[in-house]
């Protein structure tokens, strides 16, 4: 019994099911099984139907809802809907049948497993489900994922104030979610989606940075990517502090003593990277520019070589300051070197 809802009464719903024994048998175990199955096969979609008509049977309103034509069926052919009764599609002509891929024997359309050898039936929505996405709905995946992926990259840029030619930094060192979208592959050690991207060369970063500023969002942004120079990342990093270390957005100078606030270095660090973010920024909103990771720059010296600045999570705090860096071959992959972004308008 089911009670309408709003006290409309009660509608009873008398459900049965007969089974019939007719005595026939198969001599083939394989037949039996086979038919076995189908009847489990009915039997599981009739119970179906009959839950959701009784889910179905009244509607918000309290009225008796109109219920979906059952006894339809779909064109083995064209996918159509059939009534039951008719054998061949009004759509095409097609007989409602459909013969078994294995043994050739008819099937009732609708039955999933043949009565004469047991071999699975595949059908019209089998064969839907396995279709490949068209290319419109490839391209609306791809300018949805395109579209967040800029969000995700433009948001995290602080404008850095240098007199007559400000540019923009990322608040944080490149991530492992944003490098794996672009690239396809993670190669850091640690892995973790908001933890600095590393063990990644120079090259590797300017082929990321080509892919970045060829995807058609960010052309229509206006914008255009690219390292740092060791000179940039150092002015961003004081944020105008006076000291070896940074201004903080109160005024406030860091020290040594306080150096933790802002850094994870050899002391604090537990010998690995961290999150991007989780200490204090400069005065100009940027997050880790001192330890965490080393960071590369565009700035070229002898032999090709490229400064890297900041420091990492295995740097003494001592050693730590703004002006400190490091030099490496542009194929060096390490476990403590990354990079961030640096961004202004396309000219």
């Amino acid at each position: 019994m089911i009670a309408g809802e709003n006290g409309f009464g009660v509608v009873p719903i008398v459900i049965a099911f007969v089974c019939l024994a007719n005595g026939y048998t198969r001599g083939a175990a394989k037949k039996a099984t086979a038919k076995a199955a189908i009847e489990a096969s009915k039997a599981a979609e009739r119970t179906a139907r009959i839950e959701q008509m009784m889910v179905n049977m009244v509607n918000g309103s309290g009225q008796v809802a109109q219920p979906t034509m059952q006894s339809q069926k779909k064109c083995p052919q064209c996918g159509a809907a059939i009534p039951g009764s008719v054998k061949f599609c009004p759509e095409c002509g097609a007989s409602t049948k459909m013969k078994c891929p294995k043994c050739g024997g008819e099937i009732e359309n609708g039955v999933k497993f043949c009565p004469e050898c047991g071999e699975k039936v595949k059908t019209a929505e089998d064969s839907a489900a396995t279709q490949p996405l068209s290319k419109s709905r490839e391209n609306d995946t791809g300018n949805t994922q395109a579209a967040q992926l800029l969000e995700d990259v433009l948001n995290t840029f602080s404008l850095v104030p240098v007199p007559g030619k400000s540019f923009y930094l990322g608040k944080y060192p490149m991530t492992q979610k944003i490098w794996a979208n672009i690239q396809g592959a993670n190669p850091a050690y640690v892995k973790g989606e908001n933890l600095p991207i590393t063990n990644i060369s120079f090259h590797d970063c300017q082929e990321f940075i080509g892919k970045l500023n060829a995807m058609p969002k960010i052309k229509e942004a206006g914008v255009v990517f690219r390292l740092p120079t060791a000179e940039e990342w150092q002015y961003s990093c004081r944020a105008n502090a006076s000291g070896d270390y940074c201004r903080l957005g109160d005024g406030t100078e860091i020290t040594m003593k306080t150096l933790g606030d802002v850094a994870w270095f050899e002391k604090n660090s537990n010998d690995q990277p961290h999150i991007v973010g989780q200490k204090q920024p400069n005065a100009w909103g940027l997050y880790d520019m001192f330890g965490n990771v080393w960071e590369w720059t565009s700035t070229e010296k002898a032999f090709g070589k490229r400064i890297n600045c900041g420091g990492s999570y295995e740097t003494s705090q001592q050693r730590l300051a703004a002006d400190l860096i490091d030099i490496s071959y542009p194929d060096t992959i390490d476990n403590a070197l990354g990079f961030r972004l640096a961004m202004e308008p396309l000219k």
